[in-house]
């Protein structure tokens, strides 16, 4: 039977064991940031020129056996780092593993010693259960459930500052040596940095809130947004410093907020359906769009960072819907490349457009897995730069595939282990 989905996704198993590149023990890495400045942003740790603090690096160790990637996340074209998961003796651990060229070898380092499953996210507590009193995650790859503990993404701001997130929040700042769970309401859905400021939106019951903080720093604080409270189905991005988050306000409607680390944020409103899923993507200042619910896809982009969106046509073919055949159905993805460039998945399909939307060719991917039935399923698209770009599939596989020419041609991205 067919299960929707209502919140982000995320991937794969259960457990945790201490080895190297798998989520063990506990380890705390405090960075107290400016603790004593009277400016709560700069208690948080930003600073106003933020640089990476020069520390030892983390030399990791070798590729655990089957890993597979989940998430992904990029400084440069060469650096990133993928958060999946690895065989530990006869069950799956939570690893996390970081190249510096490009993919050509990768290093095991310490993960968050959390569970990583496939999940979306139910407000409430399950009767019973405090470990899940701000809700549950439940595994719609299964018939089991998470707790709070459990986690989805990876994000690096820097070399050493960078989150692993989902049910619950952990912290780095020295390059994933160490990780320090942090105490922040609910579970977050989304996080990005840039520019030495940290934005995050936690799911707070029926609906979302959005967390500031800097990236030395582990004090995330509440931002108000005006029209509160904003409903469930809302995404967030970031353009230089500023974060732009796509959500319903009280009255129904769909707005983008631009919130700056100071000063009051703006809301302008946006063609989305309320109650629509949304995928938001940025590169630099251009924004893409999607927005899908049950009578189907909405697009559009913003070419001044989030102050205005422009509606873009849907060409027929382009957002397939998933089969009421499919054990799953995930949301759409987009991912930003310029005003005029940006990816497309969905069902079956992911498609490029260079010509602001007014075409959508289909890209083909080597030896991608989909069929009528359960067909190819996206759960992040992306670029660093130019040239560089990440697709993350998780269904029928779980598969990295990346691009060094702006989308046209992919290739999977493999895990050697030595």
């Amino acid at each position: 039977m067919r299960r929707s989905w209502r919140g982000l996704a995320a991937l794969a198993v259960l457990a945790a064991t201490a080895l190297t590149g798998c989520g063990g023990g506990r380890l705390l890495a405090l960075d107290l940031g400016g603790a004593t400045s009277p400016d709560p942003l700069a208690r948080s740790g930003f600073r106003a020129s933020q640089a990476a603090e020069p520390r030892a690096a983390t030399p990791g160790g070798p590729v655990p056996a089957g890993f597979v990637p989940v998430s992904v996340t990029a400084l440069d074209p060469d650096t990133f780092w993928v958060l999946g998961t690895a065989l530990c003796g006869h069950q799956s651990c939570t690893s996390l593993v970081r190249t510096r060229d490009g993919g050509r070898s990768f290093a095991a380092l310490p993960a968050p010693a959390a569970p990583l499953a496939e999940i979306a996210y139910v407000p409430g507590p399950i009767p019973g259960r405090p470990d899940t009193r701000k809700g549950r995650m439940v595994n719609i790859g299964g018939s089991g459930t998470t707790t709070d503990v459990s986690v989805a993404d990876v994000r690096f701001a820097d070399p050493v500052n960078g989150w692993v997130y989902g049910g619950a929040l952990f912290a780095t700042h020295d390059g994933g040596a160490t990780w320090t769970e942090l105490p922040i309401p609910g579970p977050v859905t989304r996080l990005e940095a840039g520019q030495g400021v940290a934005w995050a939106l936690t799911q707070t019951g029926p609906g979302v809130t959005l967390y500031q903080a800097g990236v030395t720093g582990d004090d995330w604080r509440p931002v108000p947004l005006p029209g509160g409270p904003l409903g469930s189905s809302a995404d967030l991005a970031v353009v230089r410093d500023t974060a732009v988050v796509v959500a319903d306000t009280g009255d129904g409607q769909a707005r983008a907020f631009r919130v700056p680390p100071r000063g009051a944020p703006a809301a302008a409103p946006v063609s989305c359906r309320a109650g629509a899923q949304r995928v938001l993507s940025a590169a630099g200042d251009r924004l893409w769009l999607v927005c899908q619910d049950e009578r189907g896809a909405q697009l559009a982009r913003s070419t001044d960072g989030g102050r205005t969106f422009t509606p873009v046509p849907v060409p027929p073919g382009v957002l397939t819907p998933v089969p009421r055949t499919a054990r799953l159905a995930l949301p759409p993805v987009v991912g930003a490349l310029s005003g005029q460039a940006a990816l497309l998945g969905s069902a079956g399909q992911l498609t490029r457009t260079t010509d602001g939307g007014a075409t959508w060719p289909l890209l083909v991917l080597p030896g991608l897995v989909s069929t009528g039935r359960d067909p190819a399923q996206w759960r992040y698209a992306g670029f660093t730069g130019p040239s560089v770009g990440f697709v993350v599939q998780s269904l029928p596989r779980q598969v990295l595939w990346r691009t060094t020419d702006g989308g046209r041609t992919w290739s999977k991205v493999v895990f050697p282990v030595r």
